[in-house]
């Protein structure tokens, strides 16, 4: 059903193609790390299910600028190579304290925060970080966290990796560390309050209870992390 609506498309075509199974795939086009591979859908044998999720902030159309500032934490996505993050413990003392914008911003307090975000809902797939301009000219104004497609596949595993800026630096903002105290000892917890507000949806139920209950797992995770952090720190 979707290769006719394409056909005009010679590049999306040619991402089209059958597994060794015999399965029909897609591969479509991505900018990155994309290739028949690794990155290929297929069907069973042609029957693919799967969302599409986009956000589009209304316009004037110079809301939609931004910069991309690349994750250093990003993963190699090549089966058998580890990045640079994965080969060294020191890789925050080694790289990071010396690379820009994360040596002299508030970035690297972002990508902790971001990487918290990401270990909460089991976002592996953390390619860039998003500036958009609006908000400011330079590494000073917020980031906005979209693409993460990834979040919420599994929540019978908790991916400990996606932690490696918190881990690797033991940094954490105190306002960021002080609400995740809050949700973790506050009369409600973070499950509570997630599966309230998307019972809002119209489309709810979003989340499986066993989503909603990881969130909780994980938030533990993080908080133990961060008093790791503090007592090898002499905290």
């Amino acid at each position: 059903e979707l290769l006719p609506l394409v056909l005009d498309d010679i590049y999306m075509v040619d991402t089209f193609f059958y597994s060794p199974d015999g399965n029909y795939c897609l591969a479509g086009i991505c900018k990155m790390y994309c290739s028949e591979l690794f990155s290929g859908f297929c069907g069973n044998p042609y029957m693919l299910e799967g969302s599409f999720a986009v956000y589009i902030p209304p316009l004037p159309v110079e809301l939609l600028e931004h910069r991309e500032v690349e994750n250093p934490w990003r993963r190699t996505y090549q089966l058998n190579v580890k990045a640079e993050w994965e080969k060294d413990p020191s890789f925050c003392k080694n790289v990071i304290q010396h690379l820009r914008p994360f040596n002299e911003t508030r970035r690297l307090y972002d990508a902790v925060d971001c990487a918290i975000f990401d270990f909460l809902i089991g976002n592996e797939n953390r390619v860039n970080f998003d500036e958009f301009t609006v908000f400011g000219a330079d590494n000073t104004n917020t980031l906005i966290h979209f693409d993460n497609g990834q979040g919420f596949g599994r929540s019978d595993h908790d991916e400990l990796s996606i932690l490696s800026p918190l881990s690797q630096c033991c940094l954490v903002r105190l306002s960021t560390f002080n609400r995740l105290y809050e949700l973790y000892v506050g009369e409600r917890t973070l499950s509570e309050l997630m599966r309230e507000s998307l019972a809002k949806d119209p489309l709810s139920p979003i989340l499986t209870e066993s989503h909603l209950e990881a969130l909780d797992r994980r938030l533990e995770k993080v908080l133990a992390l961060i008093r790791l952090c503090l007592i090898g720190n002499g905290g």
